[in-house]
C-alpha cells in the first residue's frame, strides 16, 4: 500500500494476531488500540474481523479486551469471516463482491492475495518486547 491518503474508505477488515494484539495466548494490547478503533468506526461504514484464529478464540480475546476497556464495547460485536476452509488468502471478495473501497490492516504479507496487495495497510508486527509503537498513529495519518 503506497502512502497516498485513502478517501473512500467504506470497509476496514482487520487482522488480530500480531495486527492488534501480541497473539492469542499472551493478549497483549498495541498501544493506542482503543483510540485506533474508536478512529477507524468514525473513518468507515463497516468493521470486519479476518484473522486466523477460529471465531470461538476471536469472541474470547474480544471478551478478554472489553472487559480490560482495551477495546470499545462493540468491538466483541465486529463481523467475522471465516476464510480458512475457504482459500489460503484472505481474499476481500469474502467480504463483498466490490472490493473497490475495502482495505486490510495486516502484519502478513504471506495471507494477502497477491492481486489484492493494494488494498493491503501494511503493519509491523506487534512482537516482543511489545513496546510502544506508531503504527497506529500512522496508518490514521494515511486514513
Amino acid at each position: 500500500m503506497s502512502k497516498d491518503i485513502i478517501i473512500n474508505l467504506r470497509i476496514i477488515v482487520l487482522d488480530i494476531e500480531g495486527t492488534l494484539i501480541s497473539n492469542a495466548v499472551s493478549i497483549f494490547p498495541r498501544h493506542d488500540l482503543f483510540k485506533f478503533l474508536t478512529f477507524l468506526k468514525k473513518k468507515c461504514d463497516e468493521i470486519v474481523i479476518m484473522t486466523y484464529l477460529d471465531e470461538r478464540v476471536f469472541r474470547k480475546i474480544s471478551k478478554i479486551l472489553c472487559e480490560e476497556e482495551s477495546v470499545p464495547n462493540w468491538f466483541g460485536n465486529l463481523k467475522y469471516i471465516d476464510w480458512k476452509e475457504k482459500s489460503s488468502y484472505k481474499d476481500l471478495r469474502f467480504v463483498s463482491d466490490d472490493i473497490t473501497n475495502i482495505y486490510i490492516i495486516d502484519d502478513m504479507e504471506n495471507y494477502i492475495l497477491p492481486e489484492q496487495k493494494g488494498q493491503w495497510i501494511q503493519i509491523k508486527s506487534f512482537e516482543r518486547p511489545y513496546k510502544k509503537d506508531n503504527e497506529f498513529k500512522k496508518i490514521m495519518k494515511m486514513l
